[in-house]
């Protein structure tokens, strides 16, 4: 078949992220403004609505009351007396316009003063128009009409009780938003913290710490997640210790000889090359053990007593070196070779030291040669050179 290569697409997204608690604050702040702002501008319509009833009422109760009193008057053509009963009225400061009109539909007796509001913003008479409805009386003396008296009440009064009102309807309803979003991060930090735990968790697996949340929230969903995370933990930690054991089998079985259990000629020389890398180098000795004829012993015994042996020499140089040295490594080189890598001998030591090492070693069923040499070599290439030699 033939390959389908696509285009890899990558999406950066933006550096600033909102938490989960501050949208879901974000959201249910935006839908309970609204419905605190639509029960704002209900109550207030409503206020405005029950306040010019009010006017009308107000208005139509007083052109009754003063008609009454005005008739008997008028049918004794006493306009002084008509002036006096409505100035009484107007000086009290709840009316806007009283005026009296005769049957030919003059005006004969006007008082009107401009509504002046004291205590309000004027946006706010401008926003909420109030309206003060005109109510009239018909004049009467008897059964003789005189005319007609029309009143208007003041709105100065009821502007300033609906901003009152409209201010402690706003408090209230700001205060409960207030409220709401306060409680409403209680409850989600609470509920929410569980959350923080497992992003708690997921650095500590990045950092390979397995801790596992033995607080289980009570919330269905978030429970769910805790305890799917608490099992992936379980489940990455045990592959993770599988890989990491089945590395260091294959990291000893790469340096260690699987016959005498020693290091392998690769862990020796990394061994020498740091060594020969030091700005430094101590005095010691290098030193190379061979065996000499073993592939015959093993054509005649087998290789399992050719491998007794070699682990009769690997023990035995064990022991020599760690009576012998402070600091040594001891390696099987390849086949029938050892090799062996002390610090802090040199000189005229060397031949003695030799000699106590084939003391130390049992008896062997091949003839056993020993290439020594000290480590003032430029490298490992000389080293090994001078050994060989």
């Amino acid at each position: 078949g033939e390959a389908c290569l696509a285009p890899t697409l990558t999406i950066k997204g933006n550096k600033t992220h909102m938490t989960l608690a501050r949208q879901i604050i974000l959201v249910i702040s935006l839908v309970f403004l609204l419905v605190l702002a639509g029960v704002f501008v209900h109550g207030v319509l409503n206020t405005r609505a029950y306040l010019s009833q009010q006017l009308g009422s107000h208005a139509q109760d007083t052109a009754t009351s003063l008609a009454l009193s005005l008739g008997p008057v008028l049918q004794q053509q006493d306009m002084a007396a008509a002036e006096s009963l409505v100035d009484a009225i107007v000086d009290r400061g709840y009316y806007q316009r009283i005026e009296y009109i005769d049957l030919a539909n003059a005006s004969r007796l006007k008082r009107e003063f401009p509504v002046v509001v004291e205590g309000v913003p004027p946006w706010f008479t401008q926003w909420v128009k109030l309206e003060t409805p005109q109510r009239e009386a018909l004049i009467m003396a008897g059964w003789q009409q005189h005319g007609r008296l029309q009143v208007v009440s003041h709105a100065g009064y009821a502007y300033r009780e609906l901003w009152e009102s409209t201010l402690a309807t706003a408090a209230w309803l700001g205060g409960g938003w207030l409220l709401t979003v306060g409680s409403l991060m209680l409850l989600l930090r609470w509920v929410l913290a569980p959350l923080l735990a497992v992003e708690r968790q997921a650095e500590a697996i990045g950092k390979g710490q397995f801790m596992r949340l033995t607080q289980i929230p009570r919330t269905r969903e978030l429970r769910r997640v805790v305890k799917a995370m608490n099992s992936m933990v379980a489940q990455v930690e045990r592959i993770i210790g599988e890989k990491i054991a089945a590395l260091a089998r294959v990291e000893q079985a790469s340096i260690i000889d699987a016959v005498t259990g020693l290091p392998n000629r690769q862990h020796m020389e990394a061994r020498l090359n740091e060594l020969l890398r030091a700005p430094q180098r101590a005095e010691g000795l290098f030193a190379v053990i061979c065996l000499s004829d073993l592939g015959a012993y093993n054509s005649a015994h087998g290789y399992q007593a050719g491998n007794k042996v070699l682990q009769a020499v690997a023990r035995g140089l064990r022991v020599f070196c760690g009576i012998e040295f402070g600091e040594s490594a001891v390696a099987r080189f390849a086949g029938a070779e050892f090799a062996l890598l002390a610090s802090g001998v040199g000189g005229d030591e060397v031949p003695g030291v030799m000699e106590r090492l084939l003391s130390a070693l049992p008896a062997l069923p091949a003839a056993l040669h020993i290439g020594v040499t000290d480590l003032g070599h430029a490298d490992r290439s000389a080293l090994l050179g001078a050994v060989d030699l």
